[in-house]
Order: structure tokens, then C-alpha cells, then sequence
């Protein structure tokens, strides 16, 4: 996280600048999604650091919960 943190953060500040950069200006629209995955990811990251946690304290319903509702979320996204 501490290695992850500054570099998602640097992505999101930077995030048109690098896509109109790295894929060139018919990709201009990926930039605010860009931008919105980056804020994103740190969440992500740090779920993933905590489930192993939460499964060696004899809770792993926490997990099962959190997938379940990730599924649900993505599920209605992909849909809209």
C-alpha cells in the first residue's frame, strides 16, 4: 500500500495528460475513467492486503461478503 498508494494518486492527477501521451488523442474520452479506476484502486489494493488478515482471525464472511457485493455492484454497472 505504501509502494501503491503515491502511484495511484500520481495517476489520477495525471491521468489526460498520460492518455492523450501513451495513447494518443483519439482516446481523450478514457481519460475521466482513467481518472475514476485510479481513485479506485487504492480501495482494491487494500482489500486485498486485509482479506488474508480477516480469514487468519476466523472471519472469513467478511470476504465472502465483500465478493458477493463487488459481484452485485459490477453486475448492475456492466448492465447500465
Amino acid at each position: 500500500m505504501l509502494a501503491a498508494l503515491p502511484f495511484y494518486f500520481g495517476l489520477a492527477a495525471t491521468a489526460e495528460p498520460l492518455v492523450l501521451t501513451v495513447l494518443g488523442e483519439k482516446w481523450r474520452e478514457a481519460a475521466p475513467i482513467v481518472h475514476l479506476l485510479a481513485l479506485a484502486m487504492p480501495f482494491m489494493t487494500l482489500q486485498v492486503l486485509l482479506q488474508p488478515a480477516c480469514d487468519a482471525c476466523g472471519r472469513p464472511g467478511i470476504g465472502v461478503r465483500n465478493g458477493a457485493v463487488g459481484a452485485l455492484v459490477l453486475t448492475i454497472a456492466f448492465l447500465i
